[in-house]
């Protein structure tokens, strides 16, 4: 018999879980230290101001007056400030910044890349409740540019397949690491790592099949986007030639609070998580996703 750990809110609950959440307490009682290895906070955006102009017509003006600060303006013209946590990607010159759009019930997340080289943007939206189900967490992608900043030259960020296929073994302290395979532009698999089992012989514990969509940044810096069971998205920008990944966590947790918080990780390439031999099964696919 299963279990469903998944809390059950009606939408009025989920409004007043966001109404009274502490965020600083929030991000504080995350046991699980999934920042071990962050760098401190970036002070590149510090100063900037950005008009961000977004392909499906989203247009946001947005300004960093201070590290853990920023003030932006949507289309009815009014401001609000939020905090944030701004981190330096090992890629190179771009910055991935994580806040809550808190004036909104229920509170909407986002991390947004900046590519200061190119001056390109993605705005990842994260949004709590849906139409359907009113505790699950989503996440979607808005590719835009910064107006009047960067060269524009290249492709702008989009949609790519250059995951598929491998699979990556994520540390997120000396306690916790979990292997990814990326099976398709739309499916991941999370399994943990390989433990020894009453046989001797190494068996990877858990499977889960998460949704997601993956995203080319430039050569080399990858996002990839996920959601856990229900109610928590993840987003990552991957440098894939250190192997090294920024991002954040945006969803409700097991307690009924609003949990948020970045994160990184170290990882190593594993094997091909679609061929046999691999350490695990070879995975079914489920229809909807081939």
């Amino acid at each position: 018999m299963s279990k469903v750990f998944e809390p059950v809110y009606s939408f009025e609950e989920l409004c007043n879980i966001c109404r009274n959440e502490n965020m600083e307490a929030a991000r504080n009682k995350n046991s699980l230290n999934m920042n071990r290895y962050r760098e401190p906070f970036t002070d590149l955006l510090v100063g900037k101001e950005f008009v961000l102009s977004f392909s499906d017509g989203m247009k946001i003006h947005i300004r960093f007056p201070e590290i853990n600060l920023l003030v932006w303006q949507g289309e009815d013209g009014e401001e609000h400030e939020e905090y944030c946590e701004p981190l330096k990607s090992s890629a190179g010159n771009v910055v991935g910044v994580h806040f809550l759009k808190t004036h909104t019930v229920p509170f909407e997340g986002a991390f947004i890349i900046f590519d200061l080289d190119t001056g390109y943007v993605t705005w990842v939206s994260i949004t709590i409740g849906t139409e359907f189900d009113e505790k699950h967490a989503h996440s979607f992608p808005h590719f835009g540019v910064m107006e009047g900043y960067g060269t524009h030259e290249g492709m702008m960020h989009h949609f790519s397949n250059d995951l598929v296929g491998l699979s990556i073994d994520w540390q997120y302290n000396e306690e916790f690491t979990i292997r990814h395979s990326y099976v398709s532009p739309w499916l991941t698999i999370a399994p943990h790592l390989p433990q020894e089992n009453s046989s001797g012989s190494e068996d990877f514990v858990g499977r889960r099949f998460l949704p997601a969509f993956n995203v080319k940044i430039r050569d080399g810096l990858l996002l990839t986007s996920f959601t856990e069971p229900g109610n928590c998205s993840a987003v990552l920008l991957i440098d894939m030639k250190e192997i090294h990944d920024i991002g954040c966590f945006c969803g409700l947790t097991y307690e009924g609070s609003v949990g948020t918080q970045t994160i990184t990780a170290y990882g190593g390439i594993g094997e091909d998580g679609l061929k046999k031999g691999s350490g695990y099964a070879l995975p079914k696919i489920p229809d909807e996703f081939r």
